[in-house]
């Protein structure tokens, strides 16, 4: 229980805010938001959309 604790405390403060270069280096390209990539992905999320 205080790991998470520990992990929401760091989050809120900041401590968890800094971006690093790793995804870019290890992809070949640069990271993108969850936002961007269903932008660029639309056939992955039409089956979450509710029917009827």
């Amino acid at each position: 229980m205080d790991g998470w604790v520990s992990t929401y405390v760091a989050i809120a403060r900041g401590e968890q805010a800094g971006v690093s270069g790793d995804v870019a280096m290890l992809t070949g390209h640069p990271a993108q938001s969850f936002d961007e990539f269903l932008d660029e992905n639309p056939q992955t999320w039409p089956h979450l959309l509710p029917t009827g």
